[in-house]
């Protein structure tokens, strides 16, 4: 990742990055004072912008902004003339064009100095006066400095794309999968993880690629666990003989620092074979995982050898998104229920975009959440140290890191914790395993973004759309939100996530009933709900709740009987709230369906 943007000449640091081969850190409890001199001990100065020319050259780079928006600068007001100034770089430089509306605003006689806030709606860097002991993130100008040697794996790229012309599709003419899996070697699943042990032999380079041809990853073994898993592999399966498999560690480019490069991260507590690595001529570059019924540790070895390999991908063919097969491995690792294990994560859902960087979780997201669903600074504050000091929680794996994690966010900011999940559950980050999914699937891989004025809309109780309406304590106390406007399934699943909610699952007879009543009003009115049955047209899911949809319970479409649909290209559900009530059901629609109104919940 690289923050590195030169203005005029300046370049621009944001967070610590100081060039693409750092990883980001994003710090907090950071004031004013703070921020200059960690910018200083980094043989920086804080950003200014001193300059109209250089202010439009950041307001080019909004539009692709990809990190958190609220940064300090150099500015401060300075006494006795009650002006704004650059303090640094010199010469000193009058803050002016520079204001959003409203700003410098001066709350309580208490905000003498300058925030940077990248403003993505409006698509500007705008600056605003801020209480210099609030927290932000520090934001730094000066010249690169070089990169610390092995902060990530140097990896080949590999420019490899799924060869489709290995793949079928289901009926429905969306989901994929191998047409014939055993053509490609040794299938097996334990603890919601799938591996293929290959039958042939190849080298490390050819080894990643065919991986990568099957929609999966050269092997990588990032948690304690996964070493018993291919021990287990060995044991209970005797057609997967034990012996020397390629893995994606390489120290290529980067002697004796070994990464795994599926995941790019370096190697943490990994389990080498006794005085291994060993390579003294500098010749052995990649790994090998040895397994047997009795062990799996590391060799390194010439990555040219040839050798059998391991793919891997998360066991997907059971979930209901991508997301959610880490919280079905993390469950089995512990060997907990399905109910247990929601409760360690206090939701039902957990995304994979929980990424570890030897141990510790990356936060970049989790910063530009606590921003979204903040409503206002004081919420914002206490968000950005939540994060701060969860953040640097480390359990054992990365499932007990997450559990630790999402138990301390529940402490400090469960309102922030509430929002990130709803805000990722349905966004794709982990490839599906490239076989026949026995339950069915939930669309993902659209946008799902909170917006932080629509969710502060939600919490007020105020219009944010032209035509939206609010239903709280409703049908056994649940809060629904109609949103008036025509809407493909996801482009309504998108604006439900706007608001930090749902689209409705609808799980009792009573609630249906209830919906009908609610919605009641003497014309027919379609709405989505988060019903599907992509993959499987005989057991739909609500991918709200990740629950069963009890077919028997519910009245479906007049056209084929008033039952579910065995169409599988109609695997969307839709709430019809009929003209006349007795005739309100659920409907099978397809995805080129795009005039049907958003029924969200929280």
């Amino acid at each position: 990742m690289n923050s590195e943007q030169n203005c005029n000449g300046n370049v621009v640091f944001i967070g610590i990055i100081i060039n693409s081969h750092m990883d980001l850190d994003f710090a907090f409890k950071i004031d004013w004072e703070t921020n200059g001199k960690r910018c200083c001990s980094l043989g920086m100065v804080p950003i200014a912008i001193e300059s109209d020319e250089k202010l439009a050259c950041l307001n080019k780079l909004v539009a692709s902004w990809d990190y958190p928006a609220n940064y300090w600068t150099s500015g401060r007001r300075l006494w006795p003339n009650d002006t704004f100034h650059f303090c640094l770089p010199k010469p000193l430089s009058t803050v002016s064009s520079s204001w959003a509306s409203g700003q410098p605003d001066n709350v309580n006689k208490s905000e003498d100095c300058v925030h940077l806030y990248v403003n993505k709606t409006g698509i500007s860097m705008q600056l605003t006066d801020e209480n210099c002991n609030s927290s932000y993130i520090f934001a730094c100008q000066g010249a690169p400095t070089p990169a610390p040697p092995c902060s990530a794996p140097v990896c080949p790229v590999l420019n490899c794309l799924k060869d489709t012309s290995r793949f079928s599709f289901l009926a429905d003419q969306k989901t994929q999968y191998l047409t014939n899996p055993a053509a490609y070697g040794l299938w097996f699943t334990v603890n919601e993880r799938t591996y293929l042990f290959s039958t042939s032999a190849e080298s490390w380079l050819v080894a990643s690629k065919e991986c990568c041809k099957l929609g999966m990853t050269l092997l990588s073994i990032e948690n304690d666990f996964e070493y018993a898993n291919l021990q287990a592999a060995v044991n209970s399966n005797k057609s997967i003989p034990g012996g020397a498999y390629w893995t994606s560690a390489s120290d290529e480019g980067c002697e004796r620092s070994f990464g795994w490069c599926s995941v790019n991260q370096l190697l943490f507590k990994a389990v080498w074979a006794q005085n291994k690595p060993d390579d003294r001529a500098a010749k052995k570059n990649c790994a090998i995982v040895l397994v047997d019924t009795e062990r799996a540790e590391l060799h390194d070895q010439d990555c040219s050898t040839s050798f059998k390999y391991i793919c891997e991908a998360r066991d997907t063919s059971k979930s209901t998104t991508s997301g959610s097969a880490i919280k079905n491995e993390c469950a089995a690792v512990y060997n907990v229920s399905d109910v247990e294990m929601a409760g360690i994560f206090n939701y039902t859902k957990l995304d994979t975009r929980i990424k570890m960087v030897n141990g510790k979780l990356v936060t970049e997201g989790l910063i530009k959440m606590a921003e979204m669903t903040s409503t206002n600074d004081a919420n914002l504050q206490q968000n950005l140290i939540a994060v701060d000091e969860c953040a640097e929680l480390k359990g054992k794996d990365e499932c007990d890191t997450a559990a630790l994690v999402y138990q301390c966010g529940q402490q400090k900011a469960p309102n922030l914790v509430a929002n990130v999940i709803a805000a990722v559950e349905f966004n794709t980050s982990a490839g599906d395993v490239p076989l026949p999914p026995t339950e069915a699937r939930c669309p993902s891989g659209y946008s799902c973004v909170i917006d932080p004025d629509k969710r502060r809309a939600f919490e007020q109780n105020t219009p944010a759309l032209a035509s939206i309406a609010y239903h709280r304590n409703a049908c056994g106390g649940k809060t629904y939100v109609s949103i008036g406007g025509w809407y493909s399934f996801e482009g309504a699943a998108s604006v439900c996530c706007q608001f930090g909610l749902r689209l409705v699952s609808i799980e009792t007879i009573d609630e249906f009933n209830c919906l009908n009543s609610l919605f009641s009003s003497g014309v027919d009115m379609p709405l989505w709900t988060s019903g599907s049955s992509l993959a499987n047209v005989n057991a739909p899911k609500w991918c709200g709740s990740e629950s069963l949809v009890n077919v028997s319970a519910f009245k479906w479409n007049l056209a084929s009987g008033g039952s579910l649909s065995s169409d599988p290209s109609l695997y969307f559900v839709v709430l019809f709230v009929a003209a006349n009530p007795a005739d309100s059901r659920l409907l099978n629609m397809g995805s080129n369906v795009n005039w049907v109104f958003p029924l969200c919940e929280e």
